[in-house]
């Protein structure tokens, strides 16, 4: 399963969840699309990816404020 990765925003966290929800050895690659700012890309990138290893952990939670999900991803 290919997710492709507009902004790591509350949506993509959710469709995460949902996809390993429905089975837990799923494989995502993340990409991205190549029209924005390099660094702004690697930021989405690394958020996706975060969230991904979080929710391998269990400690991935729904967010309605996206402060809130940037938060949790980076202290981790």
């Amino acid at each position: 399963m290919t997710l492709l990765i507009e902004n790591a925003n509350a949506k993509t966290i959710k469709a995460i969840r949902a996809v390993l929800d429905l089975d837990s050895n799923a494989t995502i690659d993340v990409l991205h699309d190549c029209t924005h700012n390099p660094s702004t890309l690697d930021n989405w990138l690394n958020e996706a990816n975060e969230a991904i290893e979080l929710y391998k952990k269990g400690k991935l939670k729904s967010y309605d404020n996206p402060q809130d999900m940037h938060a949790d991803i980076f202290k981790e």
